[in-house]
């Protein structure tokens, strides 16, 4: 390609002398050193190559697995959840739909796992459960590695909305006035992976080039490293032990999910108590759980009316909690039912008719629009869900982006990093050392 150029050069200019005329060889070189050597570097071409050969790719996503329209009609509708606050939310639940359903021959049942969310999407695959509910956050994965399709999202008691915000909350008194300004203050999350409490934040962090990405530790995620340096303390609970920071968790020798911290709730509550400076979760929640709130739990320590926090925004202004519509770091889809795509169509209609009447139920509305509703899986003011019939891709919107993104964050390493960084300053330099050789040449030229 630099031949091409060369000799379409030499074609449309003559001879390159330095002396008999304007030259405009030391345009095409810079351009050739931008063109030729920063892209084989740069991190938005590994992007491009990876969304290009991943599953995961949008087109990959636009046309999901469909569910099978023939086999064994299953008996066993069981729930696998994967804690025990879920466990008895889903114990109680399957007593109302086995009042609903018709069909005796459904045997509703519940499952947990000590091995988090995704011990739930193998048992899925593998045909030892039937339905999950999944954060926006683990949809994405669900689909990708385990071939599990959406079939009915939830949406809020509270606006009716399929899909909820990710926001920061700090107390009144403590909002920045740039978000430069949370380096070295105490961050409380949702969950390592979760969608309003990391995904959507951190990586806006990461993005924006406001928190510096850390890839020092080839045995840790980039995010994690960039969490911990970034942030004084943080508390950001993970099923698997090793992602979870919990040096602001209730039970920091733990970090498990029975930690008071965990999930939307809980990481306003660690505001609260003070064990965090800011917290990074969904947009209802301040609103619900403040003093005064719907859900509003007199235990909590400190607790203080919704006009004693603000929401802090990405242009770095806050607003009052219930702005969360036009304050936030992005949104993701309500929680969503999950199945194998080899579950026949017929069994997902069944199952959409039972839980259609569930949702006009009055003992499942009741049970799903209280506190005690409030967990990884299940979500506290959301009793109401609809069919979905859609792509993967359509359902994430703009968090499937995010998703990449942050996925080629941790997918960078100090080697590439490093190649992107001394090629551009090479190219640097040599369009500074080439600029100067023009304007002194060429000038003389003119001046002659």
């Amino acid at each position: 390609m630099a031949l091409l150029l060369l000799a379409l050069s030499s074609a449309m200019m003559g001879s390159p002398s330095l002396y008999t005329g304007f030259s405009l060889w030391p345009f095409l070189i810079i351009i050739l050193c931008h063109l030729l050597l920063l892209p084989l570097f740069h991190p938005l071409q590994h992007k491009l190559a990876a969304a290009q050969t991943s599953p995961s790719s949008p087109s990959a996503l636009s046309s999901p697995p469909a569910a099978s329209i023939a086999g064994t009609k299953p008996q066993n509708w069981t729930w696998c959840v994967d804690s025990a606050d879920n466990l008895a939310l889903c114990q109680q639940m399957i007593k109302i739909l086995v009042s609903i359903d018709p069909n005796t021959d459904h045997a509703h049942s519940c499952v947990r796992t000590l091995e988090g969310d995704e011990a739930c999407m193998e048992m899925i695959r593998n045909g030892e459960a039937m339905f999950s509910v999944f954060d926006g956050g683990e949809i994405w994965e669900a689909y990708n590695l385990y071939n599990l399709i959406p079939i009915r999202t939830q949406h809020s008691d509270i606006d009716g909305s399929p899909r909820y915000y990710g926001v920061g909350v700090v107390r009144a008194g403590g909002c920045p006035s740039s978000l430069f300004q949370l380096r070295g203050k105490r961050s409380c999350h949702t969950g390592y992976g979760r969608a309003s409490g990391w995904t959507l934040p951190i990586t806006f962090l990461l993005n924006n080039k406001i928190m510096p990405l850390i890839t020092k530790n080839a045995s840790k995620m980039h995010d994690i490293q960039s969490v911990e340096a970034f942030f004084k303390k943080s508390c950001a609970i993970s099923e698997e032990s090793s992602n979870g920071i919990c040096t602001s968790c209730k039970i920091t020798s733990q970090c498990n999910d029975d930690d008071r911290y965990y999930s939307y709730a809980g990481a306003f509550r660690c505001l609260v108590e003070d064990s965090g400076d800011i917290a990074f979760t969904k947009g209802t929640i301040p609103s619900l759980f403040a003093e005064g709130g719907i859900f509003a739990d007199t235990s909590w320590e400190n607790l203080q009316p919704p006009s004693h926090y603000k929401l802090v925004c990405p242009n770095s202004s806050c607003a009052d909690v219930d702005q969360y519509k036009s304050c936030n770091f992005g949104s993701a889809p309500g929680h969503t039912i999950m199945v194998s795509n080899q579950l026949d169509k017929s069994h997902i209609e069944a199952f959409h008719n039972v839980m259609d009447d569930a949702v006009t139920n009055a003992a499942y509305v009741k049970l799903f629009s209280s506190a005690s509703s409030s967990g990884s899986g299940f979500a506290s003011g959301v009793s109401r869900s609809s069919a979905y019939n859609g792509t993967v891709q359509e359902l994430l919107g703009h968090l499937y982006q995010t998703i990449l993104d942050l996925d080629h964050f941790n997918s960078l390493n100090s080697t590439s990093l490093s190649s992107s960084s001394n090629s551009s300053s090479l190219c640097t330099a040599l369009s500074i050392v080439l600029l100067w050789w023009m304007i002194f040449f060429n000038s003389k030229f003119l001046c002659t």
